[in-house]
């Protein structure tokens, strides 16, 4: 959590901001562990379309993800190109996430990710640190980030509404193809 904090107060900086900026709305309410675990396959047992994750982008400020050495994480540039990310020893990925890309006016754009199946090798593991803000923020497009060659992309939104609306809109298709 102390890394959390950290980079918090950074990207604050960054943006002009209050070192506690994001701290004071990320107590812990909405700060969770996942442990992936994504087993090999053979290839005869997927289809082409298939995958060990499908491309979506994740909800809140930003998640720290920890890799094995193996493989299969895909990140997409803004021209729609996958590329591969390979995993190095002792790096933390970190993705932003949907409301900092609002809070940002788009500034820092949700990063779209999948990960691929593993085929005939080694089973891949994963952790990912979601950090999201407290479910009573209000999420407003940051005045820094808005100017007569960028102007407000994003309503106000609640972060609890906002997540909660993500997450069962993701039950009913492809989640990277619903609004923002």
């Amino acid at each position: 959590m102390d890394r959390a904090l950290l980079f918090q107060r950074i990207l604050a900086k960054a943006l002009g901001l209050d070192e506690n900026f994001f701290v004071k709305c990320h107590t812990g309410q909405n700060i969770s562990l996942r442990l992936l675990h994504y087993p090999s396959c053979s290839d005869t047992q997927i289809n082409d379309s298939q995958l060990g994750a499908g491309a979506h982008t994740d909800y809140g400020l930003t998640t720290f993800l920890f890799q094995d050495s193996v493989g299969g994480l895909e990140i997409c540039d803004q021209q729609g190109n996958w590329h591969d990310i390979e995993p190095e020893e002792d790096v933390v990925l970190i993705n932003s996430g949907d409301l900092l890309e609002r809070w940002t006016n788009g500034k820092y754009k949700s990063t779209l990710h999948r990960v691929k199946p593993i085929i005939d090798g080694k089973d891949r593991f994963s952790i990912a640190f979601f950090v999201d803000p407290d479910s009573d923020t209000s999420v407003k497009v940051l005045e820094s980030c808005i100017s007569v060659d960028a102007p407000r992309k994003f309503a106000n939104v609640n972060a609890g509404e906002y997540i909660t609306g993500r997450l069962q809109r993701s039950h009913m298709g492809s989640s990277h193809d619903l609004p923002k």
